[in-house]
């Protein structure tokens, strides 16, 4: 039996999570870090609330969250202000639809980043998978995305369901057992730092992080810096992205829209070559490169949700496509 480590031997760590509107989906998102086993005492709850219209604020201060107003309407600026108030070392950022699907995923976190002084961070190697989800949520677990055109750029960071091993962006270091020690160059970071992010607050103060926090920027500075090396945990994290193809569509659209309307602020601007990123375009709206992805996939696990690539494949480039030609088409009217 394994002797239970006392509190004192837990560091403290704050966990900062902006929201919005996020009634509904904070309590199991809480529950799951009330959950960990670590101390309660040990956990610092920030909720960032960005002008909730429903009972968001009544819901985090049940849970003993110090609540901060934003108001900004943007996410990257409610995590500056998590961050400008954090008092820890630690900070875990979370997102109101993530869950940490076992309880020792926390302490596996922090047990990496003490043991190996090196980590920048830890995060998730893939998504939950979670049999009775809608399949469009099904769907992002199974291929650890949000966005196929991010699985087919090679700028994604979790792991699909048939992958066992770390071969996406990164040096393998070395196995750790509960996760990979990778190393990043500047010239190949995937999308980290959100969905379930524990880091180093005195590594983010020596990066860009206020007004705005925008992870991807922060991480490719502390690259470029030469902090490089992170855990990337085998244990999975929980994410409700959404509950139906319109909500997907919805959100990719949505994400689009934040980078357009934010790209004057930000250091990394994912410049993709015009004719890389044409054919790509071209071999997912054509279908055969989507249809074999997802029959790879059924073949592990026969869950129907694999097809789904094949439909977003196709939707979702020409969602971008026409979106950048009405940008491009403002601009030069401007």
């Amino acid at each position: 039996m394994t002797k239970k480590r006392p509190a004192a031997a837990f560091p403290p760590v704050t966990v900062i999570l902006p929201v919005l509107n996020g009634e509904k989906l904070l309590p199991k998102c809480l529950d799951s870090l009330r959950a960990q086993d670590y101390p309660w005492s040990k956990i610092r709850l920030i909720v960032v609330d960005d002008d909730s219209s429903d009972r968001t604020v009544a819901v985090a201060k049940r849970y003993g969250a110090k609540v901060l107003r934003s108001g900004h309407r943007h996410i990257e600026r409610s995590k500056a202000i998590g961050l400008k108030a954090a008092t820890t070392e630690l900070v875990l950022f979370l997102d109101a639809d993530n869950y940490l699907a076992q309880p020792d995923w926390l302490p596996q976190a922090v047990r990496a980043l003490q043991q190996d002084p090196d980590l920048v961070a830890a995060q998730s190697a893939r998504f939950q998978y979670q049999p009775g989800d809608p399949a469009a949520n099904r769907y992002c677990s199974l291929m650890g995305i949000n966005d196929p055109m991010a699985y087919y750029l090679g700028k994604r960071d979790r792991l699909t369901d048939w992958e066992m091993d770390w071969r996406l962006l990164g040096q393998v270091l070395e196995d750790r057992g509960a996760y990979w020690k990778l190393r990043f160059s500047p010239e190949a970071v995937p999308t980290i730092g959100s969905q379930g992010f524990l880091t180093r607050r005195s590594l983010l103060k020596t990066v860009s992080h206020w007004p705005t926090f925008f992870h991807m920027d922060a991480n490719v500075e502390l690259i470029a810096a030469g902090h490089r090396d992170y855990a990337l945990l085998k244990q999975p994290v929980g994410h409700d992205h959404c509950a139906n193809n319109a909500a997907f569509i919805k959100k990719c659209r949505r994400n689009l829209e934040l980078f357009f309307q934010h790209r004057h602020l930000r250091k990394y601007t994912w410049e993709t070559p015009q004719a890389s990123l044409a054919w790509t375009a071209f071999t997912m709206v054509t279908v055969l490169r989507p249809l074999a992805a997802a029959l790879r996939g059924f073949a592990k696990r026969p869950d129907p949700a694999w097809f789904l690539h094949v439909w977003y494949s196709f939707a979702v480039p020409l969602v971008y496509a026409r979106r950048t030609l009405q940008e491009r088409f403002k601009r030069s009217a401007s």
